[in-house]
């Protein structure tokens, strides 16, 4: 399930250059084939992350927690250096939000021009559980000749 919405528009003369403020909302389940759930191509390209919200919405199963939360093969790239345990990612309800302000999540997402993949990595390889994630971010109009 996904869904994206825009709520603010700012364009120029030019209509190729622009701004909308958007809302990314997926709820998708939980990877049980390995140890590692991928939403492929979650950062749109020529997107601003602003925020980041996870929120368990089905139980993960016993033990297989999310640990990391990355971009890419940046695999903590919102929380540098920490580990979350078991009890924080991983019964209904359990939510984090990520603010796109600290230069590790900036400079994880590179290149602009591309998409990224939205990474959570499990504590090991989780049989049930599902997740919403709920992006906010700038989609940039920019003219083909930059």
């Amino acid at each position: 399930n996904s869904n994206v919405n825009s709520f603010i528009q700012c364009v120029t003369n030019d209509p190729n250059v622009g701004l909308t403020l958007k809302i990314k909302d997926v709820t998708a389940n939980v990877n049980t084939a390995g140890a590692t759930t991928t939403f492929s191509n979650f950062f749109p390209q020529y997107s601003l992350p602003v925020a980041l919200h996870l929120q368990v919405t089905t139980d993960i199963s016993n033990g297989h927690h999310i640990a990391q939360v990355g971009i890419g093969s940046d695999t903590d790239a919102l929380h540098s250096g920490t580990t979350f345990t078991d009890g924080q990612l991983d019964e209904q309800n359990d939510k984090r939000t990520f603010s796109f302000g600290s230069d590790e999540a900036t400079l994880a997402l590179g290149d602009l021009g591309a998409s990224a993949d939205l990474t959570l990595t499990h504590q090991s390889q989780p049989s049930s559980g599902a997740v919403r994630v709920v992006l906010y971010y700038y989609d940039l109009a920019v003219p083909a000749d930059l």
